[in-house]
């Protein structure tokens, strides 16, 4: 019977390189599987301004957080940015991920690094660069359907 034996050096080297590909292939998995979990369409959210609950949305101006389906952490936000129009987006800010605020005279600001968007998600000042992620949103009478936006 033979007995197999590494050497300190062997050793350090085949460990070494294991740590190394994990360090490189571990992310990487990441990216794939959130890659694969927004491949599934967002189902559409109606909102009713009829129920008390969406009260805040009935008036230009106002806004409401809600459950965003595809991000549990993070709420959507939806405004009412005129009579007949609505926006909705992301929460999470685009510069590190701190969830913004609901607007305040018509500013929504980033809890964590002050950075300032519009009443449509529109990045107004930075350090953001990006504009918050937007759905999709239609008013028929008194319902607003949220979809995701498709790229």
């Amino acid at each position: 019977m033979q007995k197999n034996t590494f050497s300190r050096r062997e050793f350090i080297l085949t460990s070494g390189s294991s740590a190394i590909a994990a360090a490189i292939i571990g992310p990487m998995m990441v990216n794939v599987a959130a890659a694969k979990s927004k491949s599934v369409p967002m189902k559409p959210i109606s909102l009713d301004l009829k129920d008390p609950g969406n009260a805040a949305l009935t008036k230009v101006g106002g806004a409401l957080k809600i459950l965003d389906p595809g991000d549990k952490k993070r709420p959507i936000i939806v405004t009412r940015i005129s009579e007949t129009a609505c926006a909705a987006f992301s929460s999470r800010c685009t510069h590190l991920g701190c969830e913004v605020s609901l607007p305040t005279n018509d500013v929504i600001t980033c809890k964590c690094h002050k950075s300032k968007f519009d009443m449509s998600g529109k990045v107004t000042h930075g350090p953001a660069k990006k504009n918050l992620k937007t759905f999709t949103t239609t008013m028929e009478g008194a319902i607003i359907t949220i979809r995701e936006q498709l790229s």
